[in-house]
């Protein structure tokens, strides 16, 4: 999909997926919040890769990330960007080195699928509001919903030219 994308939804916490069974409370409690779990698209065949290294065999795996920031620290782009004690709690770093997202100086878009809302118009916006215009427009009007343009980076109207 070329876009970073985390989709914010609800799961069933009676009767959870065998991978959510699975950790241990703590664990659950730091990947989960209430009755909701975001799941990121991967973007890159690294992390596609890797995604599908964790589906083999029957009892799969989950792949925990960190935004490689603290909170309110502000969006880090480069390993040597990222604090000491972010990296030292992480079993792996990969230094992809600065990736074409840093241009939009924040994170990846945040959805709420239940709510049908953007939380965070983060990189890569722009592509993901076409997308859903496009793919999911239905899913849109039902639920009420208009996709704002990200005033940082506006796009023209598919048909229209660019302003």
């Amino acid at each position: 999909m070329a876009m970073i994308v985390g989709i914010i939804a609800k799961y069933d916490t009676k009767s959870l997926h065998p991978r959510l069974a699975a950790l241990d409370p703590a664990t659950l409690s730091q990947v989960t919040k209430g009755d909701t779990v975001s799941i990121a698209v991967p973007e890159g065949p690294f992390l596609r890769e890797l995604g599908r290294l964790c589906d083999e065999g029957p009892e799969g795996m989950l792949m925990f990330g960190t935004s490689a920031n603290l909170t309110g620290q502000g969006q880090r782009f480069r390993i040597e960007d990222i604090e000491p004690r972010v990296i030292d709690a992480v079993d792996l770093v990969v230094d992809y080195g600065l990736q074409k997202w840093q241009v939009y100086r924040r994170g990846g878009v945040n959805f709420d699928a239940e709510n049908m809302k953007v939380l965070r118009k983060g990189a890569g916006y722009e592509v993901f509001r076409d997308r859903m215009l496009r793919w999911f427009p239905n899913l849109l009007k039902d639920a009420g919903v208009s996709l704002e343009e990200d005033p940082d980076f506006q796009i023209s109207e598919p048909g229209m030219p660019a302003t």
